[in-house]
């Protein structure tokens, strides 16, 4: 009798504690500010090449035919698992740097996206229902058809700093977006 008496005790607890919070529901990770796409090379280097590539599902880019637009998609992500909360981050453009990027000779016929041909937000929110947040390095179409541009890499590093709340990531802050116009120019006929 005793005995059953202890087994029915722990298996009583055992039962009460195995009702609690899972680590599975625990918080974990840094909440780091982060550009999604500075991590597509598996962190090799911070490129974004657009076109990202072949077919349909796979272009990382929209093309707005009526507004003779050419969407870049990049984003905004805070990593760990932690209870959301709403943040803004300011966005800017590096030309020093991507001008060392490209100063150095790695990606062949690369050229610094001219500041007359995009467009970009001054800062990005992301509200307390998500963690992160679309937004578009936004070129002009019709100026991307010149012939200056044929057989060009325009590149533009694209960075985050001062944000609300979150630390930034130091490793995925800035992205390096590397433009094939050639490619582009045929998704666009």
């Amino acid at each position: 009798m005793k005995t059953r008496l202890i087994t029915y005790l722990v298996l009583s607890i055992l039962l009460v504690t195995s009702c609690e919070k899972g680590d599975g529901e625990e918080d974990y990770g840094l909440p780091l500010i982060y550009i999604s796409q500075a991590t597509t090379s598996g962190g090799l280097n911070n490129d974004y090449y657009v076109p990202s590539g072949g077919g349909s599902y796979t272009h990382n880019f929209k093309i707005d035919s009526i507004n003779n637009k050419l969407e870049v998609i990049l984003g905004v992500t805070r990593s760990g698992k932690v209870p959301n909360k709403a943040y803004e981050v300011e966005v800017y453009t590096r030309p020093d740097t991507t001008q060392t990027i490209i100063n150095s000779g790695v990606i062949a016929n690369a050229q610094l996206l001219p500041e007359k041909l995009y467009q970009i937000p001054a800062n990005v929110m992301v509200d307390d229902a998500s963690y992160s947040e679309a937004f578009s390095l936004t070129l002009d179409a019709i100026k991307l058809m010149d012939d200056i541009y044929t057989d060009k890499k325009l590149m533009l590093t694209v960075g985050l700093r001062n944000p609300t709340i979150y630390p930034l990531s130091e490793e995925y802050s800035n992205v390096v977006v590397i433009i094939d116009v050639n490619a582009i120019r045929a998704d666009m006929k």
